[in-house]
């Protein structure tokens, strides 16, 4: 895969690494987290992606202060840029940030 570059994008009086990307045709902006393990989404993503986010598989991931947050992966279809990937996507009613990609 070749390289992607994206200008970093204004978000209430900052520059943030947020990104356009396609999960299943549907378009969202993400926050990208270079030193990020897993992909988690909101399950209001999961609604407006039309995904049954509780049906994926459950793993309990670790988040920045340390505690553990019930998440459900999904593999799903994901585009950025000009590529096209399967990639596991997780859903947590937990997820106490406000974009997505961790």
């Amino acid at each position: 895969m070749s390289l992607i570059e994206f200008r970093y994008t204004l978000h209430k009086h900052y520059l943030m690494p947020i990104i356009p990307v396609l999960i299943e045709d549907h378009k969202l902006w993400a926050f990208v987290d270079s030193g990020a393990t897993f992909s988690i989404l909101s399950v209001d993503d999961a609604r407006r992606l039309g995904i049954e986010w509780g049906k994926g598989r459950r793993q309990m991931i670790v988040v920045g202060d340390g505690s553990f947050i019930p998440t459900y992966f999904h593999d799903l279809r994901l585009q950025i840029g000009g590529y096209e990937v399967i990639a596991p996507i997780g859903f947590s009613e937990r997820l106490g940030v406000g974009f997505n990609i961790r």
